[in-house]
């Protein structure tokens, strides 16, 4: 039976550009893809992990098969057709009786096709570097347990090199162990300042500044697509005045590469929920689920806890902040793109109330400095205030000052000046601090606004018996046992 069509420029080994940055560190470490059974290249997109394995081929003598993945070939017989073919475009005696196989009208079982591939692959006449590119497609269970059965007895002449967006799922531990196992990740593809700036310098001339090189470099974050786009909207002839701003999430040049490679190709429960994470500098599951519509409906809305999975594909450019894996960070740069389309697509009044959702979710599960951010986007500098108002006491009581201190930098300056009770909490931090001197200033603007604003004041009571607390300590460090006795009773009858 003739074999089912396939794709041949899914077996050619892709290009690679005219002024690619080779890393020699990188490079070494793909010499051992040679000496081991597997090699893993994970990293999300946009890191170059393509190029650097087809420009080391280039370099390198001795056979190899390119293999590049797509959603189609995760059912396992497909795969295993488009692999014999990649294996016999280098090797074309090979693999015949699978060939075979797989050719049949009749497919035979699984378990059969597989052990006679393993078989075959282990008689390989000569050595073969396989690479299988974009691999992050391949989740079905029997595909992935063709893979796990291959390098459970690896075939001598045999190396396989798999690029992915995320870690394979694989049974690896006992390569690891072993030393079989060759893996290269985001830190080693990451650029360094002096690649990035050989790039930058070639697209933007020998005229752009040191400085700014290293300005973009650190917009960039050293990742490998940014700091080219930033070579390419060097080379446009419009630029501003600040030539950093060139490589920004709302520019077009990136903002196309991030529409063309991120947003567009996700469904839309996935595209509304990358756009709300943006609104936070970190998110987690619940956070997810807590900026979700209430308009969407069980089918339309994608779970907290499967859109991290979806980030976890290495899909989006996001990375874990903590140990934990269940808070991740958006790169400046999709982030910023992210933002404005939710600005773009939502309009201010919807912003706003996901700003104060976010506000409402971080004040309950205690990080009261984000929940302050959130609520000054959403409800301005009085909402805020009141925010931190009511949170204040806790933080003096459970001897939280820094944070205290943190929370209160974030609010506009005019706005703790004419509050007397975020004035009350600033009282008794300079307190705490030790400036006797500052807290006398910042009492003595609290009397003046509780004079104005009399038993209007919302909770004036509680204000006024604090300031009469401070009053009395004032004074007893100033050596009146008198006064420092006579505030302490006052205060308390206030606060009564």
């Amino acid at each position: 039976m003739a074999f089912p069509l396939l794709l041949r420029s899914k077996l050619q080994r892709p290009r690679v550009v005219a002024d690619f940055v080779a890393r020699d560190d990188v490079q070494c470490r793909l010499e051992a893809a040679g000496t081991v059974p597997l090699t893993v290249v994970a990293a999300p997109l946009g890191y170059g992990k393509t190029s650097l394995v087809a420009h080391w081929l280039e370099g390198r003598a001795g056979l190899a098969a390119w293999l590049s993945l797509d959603a189609d070939d995760n059912e396992p017989h497909a795969f295993m057709r488009y692999l014999v073919a990649a294996v016999r475009s280098a090797l074309p005696e090979s693999c015949s009786e699978t060939f075979a196989c797989l050719g049949a009208e009749a497919l035979p079982p699984l378990a059969g096709v597989a052990a006679i591939l393993d078989n075959e692959l282990g008689d390989l006449a000569e050595s073969l570097v396989l690479v299988l590119d974009d691999l992050q497609f391949i989740d079905n269970r029997d595909t992935c347990a063709l893979l796990d059965r291959l390098l459970l007895r690896p075939p001598h002449h045999l190396h396989l090199v798999l690029i992915s967006r995320s870690d394979p799922p694989l049974s690896l531990g006992a390569l690891r162990v072993r030393g079989a196992l060759n893996e290269i990740g985001l830190r080693d593809l990451h650029f360094s300042r002096e690649q990035a700036a050989r790039i930058i310098e070639h697209g933007g001339g020998s005229e752009i500044a040191t400085a700014t090189v290293a300005r973009l470099y650190e917009r960039s974050g050293g990742w490998p697509v940014g700091v080219r786009l930033a070579a390419l909207a060097l080379q446009q002839p419009c630029r501003t005045t600040d030539p950093v701003a060139v490589l920004a999430g709302s520019t077009p040049m990136v903002g196309q590469y991030f529409l063309g490679e991120i947003l567009s190709r996700q469904p839309p429960k996935v595209r509304a929920a990358l756009l709300r994470t943006a609104l936070a500098e970190c998110f987690c599951a619940p956070l997810c689920d807590a900026l979700a519509s209430d308009d969407d409906t069980a089918g339309e809305r994608l779970s907290g806890t499967g859109f991290i999975d979806f980030v976890r594909s290495g899909n989006v450019l996001a990375c874990p902040v903590d140990a934990a894996g269940e808070w991740y960070r958006y790169h400046p740069l999709l982030r910023e793109f992210l933002q404005s389309q939710l600005d773009r697509q939502m309009g201010l009044p919807a912003v706003q109330e996901l700003h104060r959702r976010a506000a409402a979710w971080f004040a309950d599960h205690d990080r009261l400095e984000e929940a302050i951010s959130h609520q000054l986007a959403g409800a301005g500098a009085a909402a805020a205030g009141r925010l931190l108002a009511r949170y204040g006491n806790t933080l003096l009581q459970c001897r939280h000052s820094e944070r205290l201190a943190r929370c209160l930098c974030l609010l506009p300056a005019d706005a703790v000046e004419a509050d007397p009770q975020l004035l009350s909490l600033k009282a008794w931090l300079l307190h705490r601090q030790g400036r006797l001197v500052e807290m006398a200033a910042v009492l003595d603007r609290i009397e003046v606004l509780l004079e104005r604003c009399g038993a209007d004041q919302p909770l004036a009571g509680l204000v006024e018996g604090s300031l009469l607390g401070l009053r009395s300590a004032q004074d007893y460090l100033d050596g009146s046992a008198e006064g420092a006795g006579r505030c302490a009773e006052q205060g308390v009858a206030c606060l009564a």
